[in-house]
């Protein structure tokens, strides 16, 4: 009988773990995500927007699907091909415009970073990644490695991507020093 018993409860755990707690059919399926008072799991996220802490750790994941080969993970690039991005004076500038420029263009010629010649080409990223792709991995690397600048929204990508719309090429040093870092 004590056997019986035990698996009766255990059934009814498992079936309450994959159907959820309702039986009246008011809820989804169970989510370990899920807590009250959130009914859905889309109430729960509508609730409680990404916080900085999530957009930079999906921006660590871009970068090191995307951006590390070149860059390193130490974000000190390669001596004389690919610029470092900690301490960069275009990483850190006051806005991001340029850089998400790099980003959805690419850059090609050279360039002084931190006042070390760099000469390399750096691949467009426009039809690769999103918006939110793309202001996440500027996030993270705008704050990593000793690195102190204020986040990049997916607002401000997505502006400077329809603007350059017309642009198949990437950018060069000379091209961006002639823009604001506020354009």
């Amino acid at each position: 009988m004590f056997a019986l018993l035990a698996l009766l409860i255990y059934l009814g755990e498992v079936y309450l773990m994959d159907n959820g707690g309702d039986l009246k059919g008011k809820t989804t399926k169970f989510s370990p995500l899920l807590y009250d008072p959130y009914v859905t799991y889309e109430s729960l996220v509508k609730a409680n927007p990404a916080s900085e802490v999530d957009v930079r750790g999906k921006g660590q994941l871009v970068f090191e699907r995307n951006c590390q080969q070149c860059h390193q993970a130490t974000g000190l690039g390669v001596a004389g091909q690919f610029p470092p991005l900690a301490g960069s004076e275009w990483v850190l500038a006051e806005g991001p415009n340029r850089i998400i420029r790099n980003v959805l263009n690419g850059f090609t010629g050279p360039v002084t970073v931190k006042g070390v010649p760099f000469n390399n080409n750096m691949f467009a990223f426009r039809d690769l990644l999103s918006d939110q792709d793309i202001a996440a991995v500027l996030t993270f690397v705008r704050s990593e490695w000793g690195n102190s600048a204020p986040v990049v929204k997916p607002e401000q990508v997505k502006k400077i991507r329809d603007a350059t719309a017309d642009r198949s090429t990437p950018w060069t040093e000379a091209e961006l020093l002639k823009l604001s870092e506020r354009d």
